[in-house]
């Protein structure tokens, strides 16, 4: 993976310091309980996910693969607040996990900086909670839609592994262009239009489409994907940042132990 410049790696650290400062204030390591024993294993895990799109030129990249190309695996979680589309919606119901409240969030401040700085644009930031082990891959998804596809698609598996996390990060980044009309559309958009300027008669058909069509008119065709392929260990209690040459995973894992308060669905 090509790593990003120092500078935009100095910007995206000032905006993480202040809570890095706060995360290694709290983290306690474990303890042994008054038997000599060690706690006991967490119940759930607390998860709060933060990716960006940074700056690129997708003609300079090398590794954007094959179009439409990007399966999900065949299980996979929702958040709560996530709603199904027509299609998944008559499939089986899939599992679901509590997204964070408002008041439970940690990183609303780094979401805040990241969306100040031009380097950066925020994709998605997304928490959740769920079963601390045999949790299934979490469905993500964000930026901007084109009809009723995101630019960012793809699945977060976490599992733990001794005393970190092992994360598999499976993310694609797609980009989208305007598909030209069909001959019926273009067609009935030329008798629509009355040729008011010198310039439109200069337009072909199609153009005065696409510059006349609102934004309910229009169909987009997937024109490029790059995708994010990799498996980390992750401390918790900590930030772990992931990098690529076009988005960025920022992630914090919180455990919760037995004796602290469950989620509620």
């Amino acid at each position: 993976m090509q790593s990003i410049g120092c500078s935009r790696l100095l910007i995206l650290t000032g905006a993480l310091l202040t809570v890095a400062a706060c995360l290694a204030a709290t983290a306690q390591p474990s303890k042994p309980s008054a038997n000599g024993l060690t706690e006991p294993l967490p119940e759930w895990l607390q998860v709060e996910v933060i990716i960006v799109q940074q700056e690129f030129n997708e003609d300079t990249l090398e590794n954007w693969p094959t179009l439409n190309k990007h399966p999900l695996p065949t299980h996979y979680a929702y958040l709560s607040d996530q709603s199904l589309s027509n299609i998944e919606s008559n499939l089986t119901a899939r599992t679901t996990y509590p997204a964070l409240q408002k008041d439970q969030q940690t990183l609303s401040t780094t979401v805040q900086k990241l969306q100040r700085n031009h380097t950066f644009f925020v994709l998605t930031y997304a928490g959740w909670i769920q079963p601390y082990q045999q949790a299934e891959p979490i469905r993500i998804e964000g930026g901007q839609y084109y009809e009723d596809q995101p630019e960012l698609i793809g699945t977060l598996h976490i599992q733990p592994f001794e005393h970190v996390y092992q994360l598999k990060v499976d993310l694609w980044f797609r980009t989208f262009e305007v598909s030209a009309p069909t001959k019926q559309q273009a067609a009935r958009q030329q008798r629509w239009n009355v040729v008011e300027f010198e310039d439109e008669a200069e337009m072909t058909a199609e153009e005065r489409w696409l510059a006349s069509a609102s934004p309910d008119d229009l169909r987009y065709v997937l024109k490029a994907n790059y995708s994010l392929q990799q498996t980390e260990m992750v401390t918790p209690k900590t930030l772990h940042y992931i990098d690529s040459p076009v988005i960025g995973v920022i992630i914090k894992l919180t455990p919760i132990l037995p004796s602290q308060e469950k989620p509620t669905s």
